[in-house]
């Protein structure tokens, strides 16, 4: 007598097909997830790399801000009257630093707000150039200045420049009792009218402050090519 074959257990093409389709299911949101989590991690990293390289190039400019140095201009020997150069405008600053980021000291070195290309606005930049470039003592405030190797550094965001010191050399060198005899904050400050470098210089906004720099090397000791 034959007997019935055990009947195989084993799945259905339904089976089969609903496990796929819930396997495919779950990859998919895998994927999707760890593609999320990749793109932050690029996004958190890529803003990280951008503040440290800011950071490096804003302690650069502050180096060279405190590297600065009562130079006088050449045609001070001709005038018999020591005019440092230096330019402290509203929106810009000119100087000359012994501490240059590219060139050999001194230099000369300028902060200043500069439109860029490709629909970026306005961003503060620092340039600088060769101690024989053409200074722009007495330049209005908005004029171009000879291009040299340039850092870009943070947007514009209304930022103005402020300079402590003296108004003129007979006030620093006058008594503490009058007015005139006593440093203060300004919003120009030029080697021709002053005679002398700041004392110190900041650049801020209506926020706060973007950078405060103390200048230690001012005295009255002008300095010439031949002493660098």
């Amino acid at each position: 007598m034959n007997r019935p074959r055990p009947r195989q257990q084993g799945f259905t093409l339904i089976e089969l097909l609903v496990a796929l389709t819930i396997s495919g299911m779950l990859l998919a949101l895998v994927s999707q997830a760890f593609y999320l989590i990749t793109r932050q991690w690029e996004t958190r990293f890529s803003a990280q790399e951008a503040a440290l390289d800011l950071a490096a190039r804003e302690f650069l400019v502050n180096r060279a801000l405190e590297g600065t140095v009562p130079f006088i201009a050449p045609e001070s020997a001709a005038n018999r009257q020591s005019i440092p150069l230096v330019n402290g405008l509203e929106r810009s600053f000119e100087w000359v630093t012994a501490s240059p980021v590219w060139h050999q000291p001194p230099a000369l070195a300028v902060l200043a707000v500069a439109e860029q290309e490709g629909g970026d606005g306005a961003r503060w930049v620092y340039r600088e150039r060769p101690i024989g470039s053409a200074f722009g003592m007495g330049r209005t405030e908005g004029s171009q200045a000879t291009e040299g190797q340039s850092l870009i550094l943070w947007p514009d965001n209304g930022e103005r420049f402020q300079y402590f010191g003296y108004p003129s050399l007979n006030a620093r060198l006058g008594g503490t009792g009058s007015a005139l005899g006593r440093a203060e904050w300004s919003e120009r400050y030029t080697g021709r009218e002053t005679g002398q470098i700041p004392m110190a210089v900041r650049l801020s906004n209506e926020d706060g402050g973007v950078l405060s720099v103390d200048i230690p090397t001012n005295s009255l000791g002008y300095l010439q090519g031949s002493e660098f």
